[in-house]
Formats: structure tokens, C-alpha cells, sequence
């Protein structure tokens, strides 16, 4: 009886040992593709600071274009024919 619970142990520690060993493997490869992913990350940070410094210069000179158009369309009804 005591044989059959030791060799019922060592079957469980064996089947304990794969699975760490698995789960070991499997974090592993997931520290390699964060790692790979971090460094795209980092190259590409700048560009990506590019694109929202132009994206915001865009929006403002939309913007100011659009300030410049109603202050001509205020203007024009003071210019034409339906001044007093």
C-alpha cells in the first residue's frame, strides 16, 4: 500500500514538473514577444509624436481658416448694397 501511494506521488510530482516545465516555456515566449513588441513600440514613438504634432497643426490651421472666413462673411453685409 505504501508503495502504490509513493509511485501515486511520483506520478503527480512528474505530472507537476511537466506542467511548470510547460508553463515555463509558454512565459518565456511571451517575454520575447513583449520584448519584440516594446522595441516596434520605440521605434515607432517618434513617428507617432510626428503625426499628432502635424494632426494638431492641421486642426488649427482649420481653425484659423474658418475664423478667417466669418469674419469676411460678417463683413460682406456691411460692404454691399443692404447698408444703410
Amino acid at each position: 500500500m505504501i508503495l502504490a501511494d509513493q509511485e501515486q506521488a511520483r506520478f503527480a510530482r512528474q505530472h507537476q514538473m511537466e506542467k511548470s516545465e510547460a508553463i515555463e516555456r509558454r512565459l518565456d515566449a511571451t517575454d520575447q514577444k513583449l520584448s519584440s513588441v516594446t522595441d516596434r513600440f520605440n521605434e515607432a514613438a517618434p513617428i507617432i509624436s510626428d503625426i499628432k504634432r502635424w494632426k494638431e497643426r492641421f486642426i488649427g490651421a482649420q481653425m484659423l481658416i474658418a475664423g478667417v472666413f466669418v469674419a469676411i462673411g460678417g463683413g460682406l453685409p456691411c460692404c454691399g448694397n443692404g447698408w444703410p
